[in-house]
């Protein structure tokens, strides 16, 4: 979707991954051992929808088809796309039948919901949630939505807010464990949003609208969480605007070409600087961070120079499967904090930004489900 600032950590390896590798056998066990209940709800692991990828319907599904268009980025089409006689890369998933196979794709790996990007009505953004709630398969994986921040105005409160509580009252809509909806809260634009609302507390008018629509449709009060890499920012607005929880749609350390193994390790410990705050928290695992395609070839949306060398090597499915799974054990390991028992993974479709669990277009031209597959094998839930 968008960059994202870096926070330089030490690159020594604490003792946090050796403590969920500990942890994690016992916690799993936990949710699997048939007739004995867990003593916590099992966690919920969902992944972020940034849906794209339409091919010519825009100039955004023509610039992430542009971007991995050169021949060492087409290890990640989705495996929906298509190269053509020419070399050119066209990825449409505005079908039906590629919902379909992409809800079967995700239910395999045992995703509990799809965390879907919204943009204002009639947008070709939408075409995701559009087609998934369209599904006659969408009972095998839940949703919910992510909107950005700015997205909320003082002139559109009311109508945005009965628009998203219209979504929550839908069948499968993703809850917390005592039943209450979920929601996130996407702020890369703090000072746009304080701009908006004169402070952070102004923003609590969203929330309270937004409860409002909810309580009308007769629904439990929503789960509010804000996305962003900044910890201090995110828990400010949540206590000044009322909000339930803190999150991250991504986060990466600023290394450069360095290994998968950096980067989960500087994200796990992004968690502890979270839960360090008193605030609560949902945590974020990364698939990947690796923008050379966008660098290479920029979309029309983002403003800034890259610098190229910002990456992390592509990672096993096996590394991505035992990260994401860390990341519920911490959930277990810190009820306190993690109330909304629940995950969330950069990405399901970040494929030009280097995070993805969906499935690609292999070297022989059938689907690479490596990551989904990884991932299943993980969670491993009966």
């Amino acid at each position: 979707m968008t960059a994202l600032r870096s926070l330089r950590l030490p690159r020594s390896i604490c003792s946090l991954t050796a403590l969920m590798l500990a942890l994690l056998p016992g916690l799993r066990a936990a949710d699997s051992e048939k007739g004995k209940p867990a003593s916590l709800p099992a966690v919920a692991v969902g992944a972020i929808r940034w849906d794209g990828w339409h091919s010519d319907a825009d100039s955004v599904g023509q610039a992430v088809a542009k971007s991995l268009g050169p021949p060492e980025w087409h290890y990640r089409i989705p495996f929906f796309g298509v190269v053509g006689d020419d070399g050119r890369v066209s990825v449409n998933g505005d079908r039906a039948e590629v919902m379909e196979r992409e809800i079967a794709y995700a239910k395999s790996g045992h995703l509990d919901y799809w965390a879907f990007i919204t943009y204002p009505e009639g947008s070709v953004m939408n075409r995701g949630l559009e087609l998934y709630l369209a599904s006659p398969h969408r009972g095998d994986i839940h949703f919910c939505i992510i909107t950005e921040a700015t997205q909320w105005r003082p002139d559109n409160v009311d109508a945005t807010a009965a628009r998203y509580a219209e979504l929550m009252a839908e069948p499968g809509y993703q809850t917390t464990p005592n039943g209450r909806p979920l929601f996130y809260f996407l702020n890369h634009a703090a000072d746009s949003l304080k701009q908006l609302w004169r402070d952070d507390a102004g923003f609590r008018q969203v929330a309270d609208a937004f409860r409002k629509a909810a309580r009308e449709r007769g629904l439990a009060d929503p789960y509010l969480a804000v996305m962003t890499w900044d910890v201090k920012g995110a828990k400010a607005l949540a206590e000044a605007a009322g909000l339930d929880a803190i999150s991250a749609y991504a986060f990466q350390g600023g290394d450069k070409a360095a290994p998968y193994e950096r980067l989960a390790f500087v994200v796990e410990r992004f968690w502890e600087e979270q839960r360090r705050t008193g605030a609560k928290v949902i945590p974020l695992a990364m698939t990947g961070w690796d923008r050379r395609p966008r660098v290479m070839n920029p979309v029309p949306w983002e403003h800034f120079n890259a610098p190229k060398d910002n990456y992390y090597v592509p990672p096993a499915p096996d590394q991505i499967a035992q990260h994401i799974a860390h990341a519920a054990a911490w959930c277990r390991a810190h009820p306190e904090a993690a109330d909304a028992q629940a995950v969330i993974v950069y990405a399901w479709n970040e494929h030009d930004e280097g995070g993805w669990l969906c499935p690609t277009l292999g070297a022989d031209g059938s689907p690479d489900a490596s990551r989904i597959e990884a991932l299943g094998s993980a969670l491993h839930r009966p």
